[in-house]
């Protein structure tokens, strides 16, 4: 009697399995090029935003010497501001390449029937989902210190 087992590193990819693959290495395309582009906007706002701001200012009707003494402030806001949307849309940018090495290689890999391509499309895949892990991890640890920041203040 034969034994009809399979072991995890036995696995084959069948016709449905690269079907659905294939489908959602095209959606990782698609959203990794608009994230990428959506990150690369960020950075440039972030560029632009200093520029955007002081011309505001100087056309909201203030006076030199109000302006003057907004001044100081203004520029630490504009500066964090200008530093925050850099870094977010770097982060953008870094987290969709990750996405987009999987798209690449995965659809590479069931092109040309090629196991080491499809390792390194999941290796992608993997990298792409612990970097939005971590980030969002540490996103999630700066908002409840920001909280308890605010209710030791209050209380």
């Amino acid at each position: 009697m034969e034994q009809n087992h399979s072991s995890l590193f036995e696995l084959s990819i069948d016709a449905t399995t690269a079907s659905t693959i294939k489908n959602s290495t095209q959606w990782a395309k698609i959203v990794s090029i608009c994230g990428i582009i959506m990150g690369g906007m960020l950075v440039l706002l972030g560029f632009i935003f200093p520029a955007i701001l002081k011309n505001s200012v100087r056309s909201s009707g203030m006076s030199r010497y109000e302006r003057d003494s907004f001044d100081g402030a203004m520029a630490t806001g504009i500066g964090m501001g200008m530093v925050m949307y850099i870094i977010f849309g770097g982060l953008i940018i870094l987290g969709n390449v990750f996405l987009l090495n999987y798209a690449n290689k995965t659809t590479r890999a069931l092109q040309t029937n090629d196991q080491v391509a499809l390792n390194a499309g999941m290796a992608g895949l993997r990298n792409y989902f612990t970097f939005w892990g971590i980030v969002m991890i540490l996103w999630l640890l700066l908002m409840i210190i920001g909280v308890l920041g605010i209710l030791t203040t209050t209380l």
